[in-house]
């Protein structure tokens, strides 16, 4: 399970983070796993769960995770839509159907609350 190593990565990550901000706790963790990034995010809050109480900094801190939609730009018009699909269909703006992937397969750290 792929997810306990990125849960770990994050945890390192926070640490180093509280380190160089002075801060004492991690209280929350907000995080967007995409639904197209391979990791289940259920997996991944298991991983934080299970080793968040292990350091001082990061015990009792709450991960709150985000799903944002993906995201397909237009390669024709350069149109950016979001589909709950995994692939839009056709563009809204020039109705052609060729696009790239440009959103929906990210893990990213987007806000931490420290204290």
């Amino acid at each position: 399970m792929h997810e306990l190593s990125l849960a770990h990565e994050l945890l390192k990550k926070l640490c180093s983070l509280a380190k160089q901000h002075h801060a004492d706790r991690i209280l929350e963790v907000n995080v967007a796993i995409g639904p197209l990034s391979g990791i289940v995010a259920d997996s991944f809050r298991f991983g934080f769960e299970a080793l968040a109480p292990a350091n001082s900094v990061t015990r009792g801190a709450v991960l709150v995770i985000d799903s944002p939609l993906p995201s397909y730009k237009c390669i024709h018009c350069g149109n950016i839509l979001e589909s709950q699909k995994t692939h839009p269909g056709c563009c809204l703006r020039c109705n052609r159907t060729n696009f790239i992937l440009c959103g929906g397969d990210e893990l990213l750290l987007l806000q931490i609350k420290i204290e």
